[in-house]
């Protein structure tokens, strides 16, 4: 919660959505460092691939009818939302879900306590779902946080 509002407090914050591809789901689920590990490591390959590194966080979440996919924030400004936009939808991989065009949504954070408890409603059953941790702050943004919450 904290992390979230660290981003908030920049003036920068994005929220964004990313449905994952069947191909990743199944590689994160096989990773042995676990899901949240497996996509921490991909989202920050490909931004810094497009040559951004930017703070973020991110939750696995699960829909009714059991689709994973991920919720989360992010630092970003106009001049690279779009690539970082791009970016994440790389790192969620090949998804040809109905609304594919939809892959990645990005939007301004306008209210943060609330984005993160939405982010993380269903933590218990995604537990149940997914190997390892489901949740995942890089490390700027976790001493940013901390920061906060100490103050």
């Amino acid at each position: 919660m904290f992390a979230n509002r660290a981003l908030a407090q920049g003036g920068r914050a994005y929220a964004f959505t990313v449905n994952l591809g069947p191909a990743q789901i199944k590689a994160a689920n096989d990773n042995a460092k676990g899901f949240a590990d497996h996509f921490k490591r991909r989202i920050s390959r490909t931004l810094k691939r497009a040559g951004f590194d930017v703070p973020y966080w991110f939750a696995v979440d699960v829909t009714k009818t059991g689709r994973l996919h991920i919720h989360g924030g992010l630092e970003a400004n106009d001049n690279n939302l779009d690539a970082v936009k791009e970016a994440l939808r790389a790192a969620g991989g090949a998804w040809k879900g109905l609304g594919r065009q939809f892959q990645c949504h990005v939007k301004p954070m306008v209210t943060p306590d609330v984005w993160a408890n939405y982010c993380l409603r269903n933590q218990a059953k995604v537990r149940r779902l997914v190997r390892g941790r489901s949740v995942s702050i890089t490390t700027v943004l976790r001493r940013r946080g901390k920061a906060l919450y100490r103050a």
